[in-house]
């Protein structure tokens, strides 16, 4: 079996093809397929599954093959078919086609991927104090840089770097920290194996712009911190999103929503942002390179993005941002980012997962798409459980969590994937904002 990142299991989805043209009447409706069972938003682990399914036809089904596995009439569901397929790692897709009076009819797609997950590995005593908000970042040479983050989900911000190596018990300490603590903040891992620090707030819930944090900081995993120049109207957003294309001696940073500075002028006002802005990082200068509010793409904060395409680092260009769309209502959104450097994104949409999650933890998945852990639903309750993006399938899965070890219930933490394809989920907040010490390292095998 290969393994890949995160906890995951079986995805099954259908997919309707158009009519082939073997024996069909032009005349006649492409028979409809549906699945009864089981529930194809759901991965499930075995290596076989059978489907039970129904063809609704102007004309007499008289039989239907899925694969090379010819059908059955179920004993249990009146009109429907039943069959059992094999399935391999991975994912499978299978040709469903009905007979109609005797005759082929128009085909359509089965697919499923096989997969499971389990949580590896947890511990309770691996950040040195709890909290949220924060980021973890993972190194190539598998060391985390843990920045920032607050003491409760509104709470007062931490100034800190803190390292873990590999193999080591406990982060460590760097100095120096930040010139200024921040929380909700974004890092972004640059071609030198340093981290551009953007953005955050002095506390995690903060009553105006002035608690914003501005200046722009790099992080060195031995070094600590330190303040870089920065040229153009200032970084004023917490708790917003950030993607990077690196072009040579430049790295293009592009932020999306948030909560800051929706004004600037005549006077600034702090509400929800909705705007991207684009910055260029060159000899160790940062540059804006919009104005200081840019397009206006959708008001958001407290969204997830992750690159879902398989470039490498600093490469990406296609990304999926989720949340809630924040006005009078909150509204679940996930939107596909496409990234031209040092241009504003090509934006559309794209479908949403079964349980809409503010502030979840995201990562990307190699070969498959993106996962989203946690997080609080319109109502602030915690969502349990993750959600899988399958790029192939323009489609969310819910994917339950196999073993005895359960994912802590949480929202405004952390998800980095490390070197050996685990994923390392760590801090946040629990369902009365108390910071969580708690950390887990998850696996996917397909």
């Amino acid at each position: 079996m290969r393994h890949i990142v995160t906890p995951f299991i079986l995805i099954l989805s259908l997919i309707l093809g158009a009519c082939d043209g073997d024996g069909t009447d032009p005349a006649s409706p492409a028979p409809v397929v549906r699945v009864i069972a089981p529930d194809l938003s759901i991965a499930m682990v075995d290596p076989t599954v059978t489907i039970t399914l129904t063809v609704e036809s102007d004309r007499n089904v008289t039989g239907v093959q899925i694969g090379n596995v010819s059908m059955v009439r179920s004993e249990n569901f009146e009109s429907a078919w039943v069959g059992t397929v094999s399935l391999r790692g991975g994912l499978n897709s299978f040709t469903v086609e009905p007979f109609l009076d005797g005759e082929p009819g128009a085909r359509s797609t089965l697919t499923v991927l096989q997969a499971s997950a389990e949580i590896v590995e947890t511990s309770d005593v691996l950040m040195p104090y709890a909290t949220g908000g924060h980021t973890m970042t993972t190194l190539p040479d598998d060391q985390i840089v843990m920045l920032g983050g607050s003491f409760g989900a509104g709470g007062i911000a931490l100034p800190d770097v803190h390292v873990r190596t590999p193999g080591a018990r406990f982060f460590s300490p760097r100095r120096p920290g930040f010139l200024e603590a921040r929380a909700g903040h974004s890092s972004t891992l640059l071609p030198n194996n340093e981290i551009l620090l953007l953005g955050g707030g002095t506390s995690g819930n903060v009553t105006g712009v002035g608690e914003l944090v501005e200046h722009v900081e790099i992080v060195n995993a031995e070094t600590g911190a330190r303040q870089i120049p920065f040229v153009g109207a200032p970084i004023r957003r917490m708790y917003h999103s950030s993607w990077a294309f690196v072009d040579g001696a430049s790295t293009f940073v592009t932020l999306f929503g948030g909560r800051g500075d929706v004004q600037y002028v005549p006077t600034p006002l702090l509400d929800i942002r909705s705007d991207v802005r684009t910055f260029e990082l060159l000899n160790d200068t940062l540059f804006a390179r919009t104005e200081s509010i840019g397009e206006q793409i959708e008001p958001m904060a407290g969204h997830v993005t992750v690159p879902i395409d398989d470039a490498p680092q600093g490469q990406h260009r296609r990304f999926l941002t989720h949340g809630f769309r924040i006005g009078d209502v909150l509204t679940g959104r996930t939107m596909i980012f496409d990234l031209e450097p040092g241009q504003n994104p090509v934006v559309e949409s794209a479908p949403s997962p079964a349980s809409d999650r503010l502030r979840a933890a995201g990562v990307h998945i190699p070969g498959l798409g993106a996962a989203l852990f946690g997080g609080r639903s319109s109502d602030g309750a915690l969502v349990p459980g993750l959600d899988v993006y399958v790029t192939e399938a323009d489609q969310f899965f819910s994917i339950p969590v196999i073993g005895d070890t359960t994912l802590v219930h949480r929202f405004g933490h952390h998800a980095t994937l490390l070197s050996d394809g685990r994923i390392y989920l760590s801090g946040g907040f629990d369902e009365e904002n108390a910071p969580l010490f708690d950390s887990e390292f998850l696996q996917i095998t397909f």
